[in-house]
């Protein structure tokens, strides 16, 4: 406390303020003086020129600034996301890209930590001896040393070492490209660990997702069903399947109508099947529907790989209120052929030929379009389709084949393009299983601060189905 004599300042008690302090102008401070940040004074806030070396051109060229939006306000990963080797050497698109990576280690105040990585790759891959000495100098003082002002956050000992290592290589002349491996590796480790997890989580959301062809194998896994399980619909849903089944319920109508009006009363049966496959997909999905098995594993795998169709998921909401609309049509309709209506009849199947053409062939869903209408209007709550914002991806393609994690051997469900055996679930880096039990899949979550100092072991995600 300052010692006041007729409201005068005691001349005993003055301090004299250091110059690098920082002052806060106000109606004490006799002069405003610049704010200057102890961090960068000195040769922190020097920027050296970067080697001449042709694989350093990709290091000053990395992209700065914000990616591109992403399209729709919600993005959920469907399977595996990217790895990081995979995000740092520009194999994986937006948004998981290295320009988003950058982005968000912009944000975080962590940019140093791929531009080390990857200076350190450019520098491994060199093969030219006469820039040796350049480089070695530009990545002390760029990420090591204690002035460099992009240090990477590293302890002392390898700190150290590193330094001891350039003077011996340089004293020996002995060109040794591995002498920054450990640095790399421990900033390989701390990525994978805080920087990844935290990138994925920052442009994805979690949802626990079921998908058709593991709800389809319900049956595999006995213990874990439920009643509510059972009777449940599949979402997202792969629009490449559903637009299989639209075609193959437009056979069904077209085919069991003009049996019926050519005189062969068999035909409809294949009408009351129709009406059963309706049923059953409208009341537990793909469990008990013949069709469904057709479509999963037979037609839409086959169309997948003689047109190269990569999988497009889509809110599962919309489909099933499309199963029942096509269950209202079809019993309207069976019902009319029983009582001898025909040509009413007719018309019925008539509508819903024409719905399943339209999503089958032209990929318009009216079911979707006359959910929008409804909550447009006010006649469904906007909770009811909240789903039909988010964005599903797929970033990583599936894998072929798929090993057990026992004998080797290809697994029982893998066959059938599902996951192995539990033991081998794979897990991201932040402790979120992205893989899939035998029920649901997990995608990320929001980005949620970690617990400083809170132990976790991380490994790095593998490819999933």
């Amino acid at each position: 406390m300052a010692a006041f004599n007729n409201g005068q300042v005691s001349p005993r008690l003055q301090v004299t303020i250091p110059d690098h302090a920082i002052d806060i102008p106000g109606p004490y401070s006799p002069t405003k003086r610049q704010s200057v940040n102890p961090l960068k004074s000195g040769r922190r806030d020097v920027q050296r020129q970067v080697p001449s070396c042709p694989h350093f051109a990709h290091v000053t060229s990395l992209p700065t600034g914000k990616p591109k939006a992403i399209k729709g306000q919600k993005l959920v990963i469907v399977g595996d996301a990217p790895s990081m080797l995979m995000i740092l050497h520009s194999k994986s698109e937006h948004p998981f890209d290295l320009q988003a990576l950058l982005s968000h280690c912009d944000d975080t105040l962590c940019r140093e930590l791929p531009e080390f990585y990857l200076a350190v790759e450019a520098f491994q891959a060199c093969t030219d001896e006469s820039h040796y000495e350049e480089e070695v100098d530009w990545l002390l003082s760029e990420f090591i040393l204690e002035t460099a002002p992009r240090q990477i956050n590293i302890d002392v000992r390898p700190r150290k070492e590193a330094e001891a290592l350039v003077r011996e290589c340089k004293a020996s002349k002995v060109y040794n490209r591995a002498i920054f491996d450990t640095i790399k590796n421990d900033i390989y480790k701390l990525m994978l660990s805080d920087v990844y997890p935290k990138f994925l989580n920052s442009v994805t959301l979690r949802r626990r997702l079921a998908l058709s062809r593991q709800e389809a194998l319900w049956f595999l896994n006995l213990k874990d069903l439920t009643l509510r399980k059972f009777f449940s619909f599949p979402n997202p849903i792969n629009e490449n399947e559903a637009r299989c089944h639209n075609l193959c319920c437009m056979i069904l109508v077209l085919t069991g109508v003009l049996l019926y009006a050519h005189g062969y009363t068999w035909g409809r049966w294949i009408l009351v099947y129709l009406l059963y496959g309706f049923t059953a997909r409208m009341l537990c999905g793909p469990r008990v529907d013949p069709q469904a098995f057709m479509v999963l594993f037979v037609i839409s795998p086959t169309i997948a790989w003689l047109f190269n169709v990569k999988p497009k998921f889509t809110s599962g909401v919309p489909k099933h209120f499309a199963q029942m609309v096509g269950f209202c049509f079809s019993l309207t309709g069976l019902v009319l052929i029983f009582l001898d209506y025909a040509v009413a009849a007719y018309v019925v199947y008539g509508f819903l030929c024409a719905a399943a053409f339209a999503a089958g062939v032209l990929n318009f869903c009216l079911a979707c379009e006359l959910i929008y209408i409804f909550v447009r209007f006010g006649w469904l709550p906007k909770e009811f389709c909240e789903d039909c914002t988010i964005e599903y991806c797929q970033p990583v393609d599936e894998p072929k084949r798929r090993r057990s994690s026992f004998d080797g051997k290809t697994s029982r469900k893998s066959l059938f393009g599902g996951r192995p055996s539990q033991a081998r679930r794979p897990s991201h880096d932040d402790g979120t299983v992205t893989g899939t039990s035998r029920q649901s899949t997990i995608a990320l979550v929001p980005a949620v601060p970690a617990i400083p100092g809170a132990p976790a072991k991380r490994q790095e995600p593998s490819a999933m189905v």
